[in-house]
């Protein structure tokens, strides 16, 4: 995962699109950015333990 990442943040629209949601802050969450939100998610999706609380 963390090779495509790096990349594709070598294409430009990817990398602005990324510093944008850096600084792009989601109603709600406090001071939590979408890139810190998104990190989290595909994170715990990855580990599977978000589809394992979901389930109980």
């Amino acid at each position: 995962m963390k090779k495509l990442h790096h990349r594709l943040l070598l294409l430009k629209p990817y990398d602005n699109m990324v510093e944008w949601s850096k600084s792009a802050i989601i109603p709600g969450l406090g001071k939590l950015s979408l890139y810190t939100v998104m990190k989290f998610f595909v994170q715990e999706i990855s580990r599977e333990s978000i589809l394992n609380k979901a389930s109980t």
